[in-house]
């Protein structure tokens, strides 16, 4: 390893006073929500040169003891996530970037070597090579070369205060050593992470089999970011949804003509996948919705993720036909809505918000609908309220999410308007939102 920031001088920045699958898989899978870190380097660079660093990928940060073979304190660690199919070939490249204000010095470019400190057995944490970075006048790139684990991000920045005609740190260093200065710049911790060091950390407490750190804080920060995405099944049957006609404007006279509605986009991508249709050139976005036409919808649904076509052949009780498919998959039972006791007539009422959420909730498989919220407090549903399972369900899965203080409104009636934002979310996973609510 190159010793121009020798490990003594790396000691002093970073301890400073040591103050797929064949489409069968139906296991949920996990990824972590992430965002980038910008800020500008105030501790490792001089004044008179500025450093804005950007960190992508980043989860937050640890405040941890870490015992390394240059010496031991409390630490500030950033963690960070890439999954495990955007590292190439165990490098995770730009790990850290940075722009380089240099006022009224000169900057020198210059290319060096950046720390892996392994955790070994008892030994604590040794240093190792770990990856690469370059700097030049006015940019910086990091790059992680050693799979996943902990880095130390910091980089040399050889400078001088005036312009002696030289260009190279080898020049300054043969004839100019006096005025050839250092400084650093990025990270004294970055825990970087993927997906198999992240699953060996929830099943064994530590990052790999030769480690004995737990890192304290860390499962917190990662259950505090986690959310899961569909199985590799729910991914390609999703895929079934496909526009099967055309939309444009004037295919209903009260959606998108004349003014624009909340529910438009909605009702457009349910038209178009053949999950709702209209009535006479209406699509009557107000209108409440029968517990036959709600339970229509959701086998159309079923249907086509099972790689259906939606379409039903309607008898004389029109809805007899999605009743029986309806009981026949699970979507509904026999007991449900006093069907027993009142036959078809059951089905003939409005359907509740809640009966909707039910119904909709049984028609794609769990691994379909995965949690990428965390719910734990919707303000008007209560363990008294029936149905709440499947409630929190589609809002967990970002399908509902109430009214802008996040209410349901389990017992009101749902609406055609409401039934199509339902729909399109859960067939379209892109429309799904992401909130917290606690």
């Amino acid at each position: 390893m190159k010793k121009l920031i020798s490990l003594a001088l790396a000691a002093v920045l970073i301890l400073g006073n040591v103050s797929m699958c064949f489409g069968a898989d139906t296991s949920i899978r996990y990824s972590y929500r992430t965002k980038n870190l910008i800020e500008y380097d105030t501790i490792n660079t001089v004044s008179s040169i500025r450093v804005k660093l950007t960190v992508p990928n980043y989860i937050g940060s640890l405040d941890v003891e870490l015992q390394t073979s240059e010496g031991s304190g409390m630490q500030k660690v950033h963690v960070v996530y890439l999954p495990d199919n955007k590292w190439d070939n165990g490098s995770y490249y730009g790990a850290v970037s940075g722009v380089i204000n240099s006022g009224a010095n000169k900057v020198y470019s210059y290319n060096g070597d950046l720390v892996l400190w392994k955790d070994l057995y008892s030994y604590g944490f040794l240093a190792h090579p770990g990856g690469q970075y370059t700097a030049d006048y006015n940019s910086l790139q990091m790059h992680f070369l050693n799979g996943p684990g902990l880095y130390t991000a910091l980089a040399s920045i050889y400078y001088s205060t005036s312009d002696l005609g030289l260009n190279t740190v080898a020049e300054m260093q043969s004839k100019a050593p006096g005025s050839l200065k250092l400084t650093g710049a990025g990270y004294p911790f970055i825990l970087a992470l993927n997906d198999t060091t992240i699953k060996y950390f929830y099943e064994h407490g530590t990052l790999n089999s030769y480690s004995k750190f737990d890192w304290p804080g860390l499962k917190d920060l990662l259950e505090d970011s986690r959310y899961e995405i569909e199985s590799v099944a729910a991914e390609q049957a999703l895929k079934n949804f496909k526009a099967r006609k055309n939309y444009y404007n004037g295919v209903f006279l009260d959606v998108g003509i004349g003014k624009t509605a909340w529910y438009d986009d909605n009702v457009k991508t349910v038209y178009r996948l053949g999950l709702m249709e209209g009535n006479d050139g209406y699509f009557d976005p107000n209108g409440n919705i029968t517990l036959a036409q709600a339970i229509a919808m959701a086998c159309r649904l079923h249907n086509i993720y099972n790689g259906g076509n939606g379409a039903f052949s309607e008898g004389p009780i029109w809805f007899s036909v999605y009743v029986n498919y309806a009981k026949k998959n699970g979507i509904i039972k026999n007991t449900d809505f006093n069907a027993v006791t009142k036959g078809n007539s059951a089905y003939s009422r409005y359907a509740t918000r809640a009966e909707m959420a039910y119904i909709f909730c049984n028609a794609m498989p769990a691994d379909a609908l995965p949690k990428i919220n965390r719910v734990t407090n919707i303000p008007d549903v209560y363990t008294s309220t029936k149905y709440m399972t499947s409630i929190y369900d589609l809002y967990q899965a970002g399908v509902c999410e109430g009214d802008a203080k996040h209410r349901f409104y389990p017992n009101n009636n749902i609406t055609r308007a409401e039934a199509a934002a339902i729909i399109s979310r859960m067939a379209d996973t892109s429309l799904r939102s992401r909130f917290t609510l606690r």
